[in-house]
């Protein structure tokens, strides 16, 4: 599978996933950008929906992302760590 073929599974992938958890895109693209993401709302939102490629190391970067969010759903923070 090229490359881009499996950027588009995956983001497919995370897309479906993240709607499962109840995640939208603008909490997505807030933790990857505090993460270090340098594409904008949109242009992670078109890459959900596989209209835009992004390179591996962003796609990377918003399943990072992705699972600090579901990590969050799953172990809220403790007050001492708030």
């Amino acid at each position: 599978m090229d490359d881009e073929r499996l950027g588009q599974y995956r983001s497919r992938r995370l897309r479906v996933g993240l709607q499962g958890a109840g995640i939208d895109v603008g909490q997505l693209w807030r933790e990857y950008f505090l993460l270090g993401g340098v594409a904008g709302p949109v242009e992670v939102d078109a890459h959900l929906h596989q209209c835009l490629p992004l390179p591996p190391v962003e796609r990377d970067r918003l399943v990072q992302a992705a699972r600090r969010l579901l990590d969050r759903l799953v172990l809220p923070p403790r007050a001492s760590e708030a």
